[in-house]
């Protein structure tokens, strides 16, 4: 046997020639498969790889055949190009991703933070989607979306003879068919999913949205309702607490029906504030206004405060924003109404009889420091401090006055124009507006929504597609988590580079390709603010310092030395943290602006009461980035 062996090497043209003759044969092989649907005895067999997962269970992946991976290509190719998939839809689909799904999220929230609306949110978690869904159900959907007879039979044969052998390790179990869903790895399965999805939302649209079945072509109203899916992870966002709850009812059932099951537990719900509303003095900063005892707003504000977490000890005014930014707990204020403006107060009705002789009258209201000179003065502190009680003056007036439904003032003629359109009236009916806001948003606190009975948990922040998103659509918890595990990363890699001698040009390259895309991951959505800039930049700045081994350093006197940044940039070949994230948000944008939902974004206006600190994504300052150097040091471009 030994003798009978090849002594020599084979030749270059040998090899070719058995090179081609492999690849002719495994083209005759697939070709044979797609035109006679027919499949080897070999390829109904997968091998599925168990994975532990951190919190118990397993993660199974398939190891399908080459040859069905290259049918099920031709397949999905085939397909894609001319089936329409509903807008709502961002996963498995050219120009559509994450970073879409998220930026449409964003942006609707804040449309309801910019007219003062609470919006609620429900994230939707399918358990095992892709291996429970009906087979049947979702075969009759692919002769509707148009697959052809060889395409069908070839995906019959695959889930009706395909095998399943689980291997966890060196060790085998033993082989069984899977009764429903798509084999884990399969090409088709996100095409498929897709297919179930679309079909499910579309009927869904049919029956919550009445408009004549347009939305199950074009989408929802885009300003009023939301629905997004990236594969299986669903988000519907509605500002009626009682319309979104009887949504995830029908859209339970009805992924029930195709065999899907809501996972409950992973399903959370997020009531989103508008903000903050500026409403009332508290009852303690009014006495002190009207009395002149206790402290001022600014005294209160240098309050010392410890942090609980660091033990840094700052003013009180800065504690909230401290833990946010440094240690990453959302922090949220509710509006604080004194009893007298909650909703469930109950009214009062007073009556004055006000000796003349008293050139000064106190209000008959309890703990109330107010006291009026004249008969107009008492209406108008009713109307701000006590917009739920009443009073009658008796030497005014028999009865008591009518208040007027805009503001709430009592007036002898609410109705007619000379009130109407005053200023104390236009300046009640923003009081009185941010009120009942105010009022809506604690109601809205308490908002419990339930599936099949069981109550969903509520949560002020979410990871949904790997972006943190918060209640009070504070941008802080994405960005202290991205920085975080930036920093992780930049730790275990400068260490290996470190070790292996890298160049600082090295260095940059591998940095942009694997901590500048965890840093900035979901930038995209970002309402980027000053101290935000200060953080990425600090991050930025300080990689490239070590990158170019230009760190600073105590001189003679004692100071800090800072050798130039533009000149470790260029040795790192790296360009400004502001021209990398101008140019993520400007990939964004393209698409946004074609989206229905810019056209509200452009058309919506501050409502009175809205901080004027508070910035939104469509007229956040674009900043544009310094011109460092357009190449690096070696000619390459420094992007």
């Amino acid at each position: 046997m030994l003798d009978a062996l090849p002594t020599h090497t084979p030749s270059k043209k040998r090899i070719f020639h058995s090179q081609r003759h492999g690849i002719n044969w495994w083209s005759r092989l697939v070709q044979h498969a797609w035109e006679h649907s027919e499949l080897p005895q070999e390829l109904y067999c997968c091998v599925q790889v168990m994975i532990p997962k951190p919190d118990g269970g397993s993660r199974g992946i398939g190891l399908l055949e080459v040859v069905l991976k290259v049918l099920e290509c031709i397949i999905n190719s085939r397909v894609t190009e001319k089936v329409q998939f509903h807008d709502c839809l961002h996963g498995f689909r050219a120009a559509r991703g994450t970073d879409t799904a998220q930026i449409e999220s964003k942006l609707f929230q804040q449309l309801a933070g910019i007219d003062q609306e609470t919006l609620f949110k429900a994230y939707l978690d399918w358990a095992k989607a892709f291996a429970t869904f009906h087979k049947e159900r979702a075969f009759k959907k692919l002769h509707e979306y148009g697959f052809s007879t060889k395409m069908l039979t070839l995906i019959a044969l695959q889930w009706d003879k395909m095998q399943v052998i689980p291997k966890q390790a060196d060790f085998f179990g033993i082989p069984f068919y899977q009764d429903s869903g798509q084999i884990t790895c399969s090409i088709l399965g996100p095409l498929i999913f897709n297919i179930v999805v679309d079909s499910v939302v579309r009927y869904w649209m049919t029956i919550m949205v009445d408009d004549g079945g347009t939305s199950a072509m074009t989408g929802l109203t885009v300003k009023e309702l939301l629905l997004l899916f990236y594969a299986d992870d669903g988000m519907i966002a509605s500002r009626d607490p009682a319309w979104l709850q009887e949504a995830l009812t029908v859209l339970v059932a009805l992924f029930r029906r195709a065999g899907l099951e809501i996972n409950v537990k992973k399903t959370k719900v997020m009531i989103c504030h508008p903000g903050f509303i500026k409403t009332h003095f508290s009852d303690a900063r009014y006495k002190r206004r009207i009395t002149g005892v206790g402290p001022s707003p600014q005294q209160l504000k240098k309050t010392a405060a410890t942090c609980p977490r660091c033990n840094k000890k700052m003013n009180k005014a800065s504690l909230l924003a401290h833990m946010e930014r440094i240690h990453g707990e959302l922090c949220v204020v509710l509006p604080e109404l004194p009893e007298a403006f909650l909703a469930s107060h109950q009214p009062r009705a007073y009556v004055i009889n006000w000796p003349r002789v008293h050139k000064k009258w106190a209000c008959p209201v309890e703990g109330c420091p107010y006291k009026a000179s004249m008969n107009a003065n008492f209406h108008n502190h009713f109307m701000y401090r006590h917009p739920y009680d009443s009073i009658h003056i008796t030497d005014e007036s028999l009865n008591p006055w009518d208040k007027c439904e805009l503001c709430g003032l009592q007036c002898p003629l609410p109705t007619l124009r000379s009130h109407t359109e005053s200023a104390t009236c236009i300046r009640g009916r923003i009081t009185k507006r941010s009120r009942d806001i105010a009022n809506k948003i604690l109601q809205a606190d308490e908002q419990v929504f339930t599936i099949d009975g069981t109550p969903l948990e509520s949560v002020g922040s979410f990871r949904y597609l790997g972006r943190q998103e918060t209640r009070t659509d504070s941008d802080w918890g994405a960005l202290y988590t991205n920085r975080r595990r930036a920093r992780y990363k930049w730790y275990k890699l400068s260490k290996l580079l470190i070790r292996e001698g890298a160049n600082p040009r090295i260095f940059g390259m591998f940095y942009k390709a694997v901590v500048q895309t965890v840093l900035l991951f979901g930038c995209e959505s970002w309402t980027m603010t000053d101290a935000m800039w200060t953080a990425l930049k600090g991050f930025h700045h300080r990689a490239a310092r070590r990158m170019a081994d230009m760190m600073a350093y105590r001189g003679p006197g004692g100071g800090w030395i800072y050798l130039s940044l533009e000149e470790a940039l260029k040795k790192a070949g790296l360009y400004t943290m502001e021209h990398y994230v101008s140019k993520r948000q400007q990939r964004i944008v393209d698409y946004i602006s074609t989206r229905p939902i810019w056209m509200h974004c452009m058309a919506a206006r501050r409502q009175p009461g809205t901080s004027p600190r508070t910035v939104y994504w469509w007229d956040q300052k674009r900043r544009q980035a310094k011109p460092v150097d357009e190449h690096g040091e070696d000619g390459t471009p420094g992007l």
